[in-house]
């Protein structure tokens, strides 16, 4: 029964990793960009610039991926950022 249980979570662990990965990159290749939806159309080149920066978007792609999966590992679930950004409230 423990041999069960052992591998039916080491399958759940795979099968949220799997998940993970594929949102993550599917996120990725969806036309338009994040930070656009984030600070809104009309943001000007800096204030885009800095939305980039603060949510990672300036980072290769498999760095924001391991970044993902670093701060939970160490038992810190990450940044959200604040909505909207804090300079257009």
């Amino acid at each position: 029964m423990k041999k069960y249980i052992l591998k039916r979570l080491a399958l759940a662990v795979l099968v949220l990793l799997g998940l993970t990965t594929i949102t993550f990159f599917l996120a990725r290749v969806i036309p338009g960009d994040p930070a656009a939806l984030w600070v809104g159309q009309r943001a000007k080149a800096e204030q885009m610039e800095a939305a980039r920066k603060e949510l990672g978007l300036d980072k290769p792609l498999p760095v924001q991926f391991s970044g993902l999966h670093e701060k939970p590992r160490h038992g810190r679930p990450g940044h959200i950022p604040a909505y909207p950004p804090q300079g257009e409230r």
